[in-house]
């Protein structure tokens, strides 16, 4: 484990190639908020894939979450190669409301990073250091859960940059209440910057402003739930992007004010009551109404984690009654008109994410099923079908006649009778087993779903009822039955 004085961090601190070799198990997302960015990017995006992704394989997946451009960034997004969602198409039955945190608030569902890194859509120097710098110091310490960037902000003026001139709600504003009501707080030199990455476990717990109020709320929710020793600091060298009005900074400064104003409320720093939404706008000589709202933590949003597991949509081999097993058959016609109907019928639900077995018949179920939600489908090879063995690819009809005894044993009993070099239902138990507290840890207090086998959701189901392997053939569903699970 390294650590860094007082958690100070400098981008020169991390290569690519390094923490690539770092990185082991973590999955990394880079989460790109928009709102009209099309002049920068397409830009950032390509470098990322270029140097994060193909020269170093560092960051998994790159994700825009957009805010309602009219200019055209979400087409450029997407031909940059970022997986690109409306905030509002993302787990739709959430209430939608618009600015930035709105969409860091979504990103939790779209992305399936275990680190995110946010980095905002108007950088016109972007280099791979924005993702280094705040990644770098969770790959190497263990004990940080949020890194916060820190940069030189010159300010535009008159067609110059003037150095030390930017961050002005940050020195203004910011920093001044931060002093003054949290100064565990006092030392985060940019406490608005736009870069930041968090761990999802923490992320989970966090309660989230939808507009400019999003990047203090994550400083003061952070410190009470997880100390200030896990907060870092990285040193990202110098920003530039598209400097704003101050008539344009007027509006976003109370934004912040109201954000910090509820936070200290919400634990006891202040006690105020009262608070005016209305921000007289002089220039326009028209009254502001605030419509900063405020998203409880995802980790609240249900009282219990449910599953519910879905069988893939038929397929050719379904309908011969031949064991499909591990071969990877595609859906029939009728399979991906059974998908489309499960899809519509669960279109009211409250699912946060949707995984899936690897097989194609699977994936192309749950793709219909999360497209639904603005979600994407997490393959897990835990969620394989079982494995027959030398019976699979076989018809039921030929191996009833070639073996009429051991067919008529497996069917009876699967658990005690295996067909020939098949898996046994211990180890599919042991990986489903592995799955299900997987889920518990990862999404507990939400609604998923899963989209597997049949011999694997019989199992789990007997996992999660406590019921012996012989009660599996009562947990048998059919192509696209939904079954629901509390756990």
């Amino acid at each position: 484990m390294n650590s860094k004085k007082d958690n100070i961090y400098s981008w020169r601190d991390f290569s690519a190639a390094a923490l690539a070799k770092k990185k082991s198990a973590h999955r990394i997302s880079v989460i790109i908020p928009t709102l009209n960015e099309s002049g920068t990017v397409g830009k950032i995006i390509r470098m990322i894939r270029r140097e994060l992704m193909e020269e170093h394989p560092l960051v998994d997946e790159i994700i825009v979450l957009d805010g309602g451009s009219s200019d055209g960034t979400r087409t450029i997004a997407r031909r940059a190669g970022a997986a690109v969602y409306r905030d509002i198409e993302v787990a739709p039955w959430l209430s939608n409301f618009c600015g930035k945190g709105n969409a860091l608030y979504k990103s939790y569902f779209a992305s399936t990073g275990d680190i995110i890194a946010f980095i905002d859509g108007d950088i016109k120097n972007f280099t791979p250091r924005f993702i280094t710098g705040i990644v770098g110091p969770l790959l190497v310490n263990d004990d940080i859960s949020f890194v916060k960037a820190f940069y030189k902000r010159p300010l535009k003026v008159s067609g110059r940059y003037k150095a030390g001139e930017g961050g002005r709600v940050t020195e203004i504003l910011a920093r001044p209440v931060l002093n003054t009501f949290f100064p565990a707080l006092a030392d985060i030199r940019q406490p608005l910057s736009g870069e930041y990455a968090i761990r999802r476990k923490l992320f989970r717990k966090i309660s989230i402003p939808s507009g400019y109020g999003v990047e203090i709320a994550f400083l003061i929710e952070i410190l009470y739930l997880a100390g200030r020793k896990a907060i870092a600091q990285a040193d990202i060298g110098e920003r530039r992007h598209r400097n704003q009005s101050l008539h344009a900074l007027g509006k976003m400064s109370f934004e912040v004010l109201h954000s910090f104003l509820h936070y200290a409320r919400k634990v006891g720093k202040l006690h105020v009551k009262d608070i005016s939404e209305n921000y007289y706008d002089l220039k326009e000589n028209s009254i502001h109404k605030i419509s900063q709202k405020y998203h409880e933590p995802v980790r609240d949003l249900f009282k219990s984690t449910e599953i519910i597991f879905l069988r893939h949509g038929e397929t050719d081999w379904n309908r011969e009654k031949r064991i499909q097993s591990r071969h990877d058959t595609p859906l029939n016609s009728n399979g991906k008109k059974q998908a489309l109907r499960t899809a519509a019928a669960l279109k009211k639900e409250k699912i946060c994410a949707v995984y899936s077995s690897p097989l194609s018949r699977a994936l192309d179920t749950a793709q219909i099923i999360a497209g639904q939600h603005g979600l994407p489908v997490r393959k897990d090879e835990r969620l394989l079908e079982i494995s027959h063995g030398s019976w699979s690819g076989k018809k039921e009809s030929w191996l009833s006649q070639k073996y009429p005894e051991k067919y008529s044993q497996w069917k009876k009993a699967p658990w005690k009778h295996l067909p020939p070099k098949a898996e046994s239902w211990q180890e599919l138990k042991k990986r489903m087993e592995s799955f299900i507290s997987y889920i518990k840890s990862a999404h507990g207090g939400e609604k998923i779903v899963v989209v597997s086998h049949r011999g694997a959701i019989a199992m789990a189901a007997a996992i999660i009822r406590k019921k012996p392997l012989k009660y599996i053939n009562n947990y048998l569903p059919a192509n696209c039955s939904p079954v629901k699970i509390k756990l």
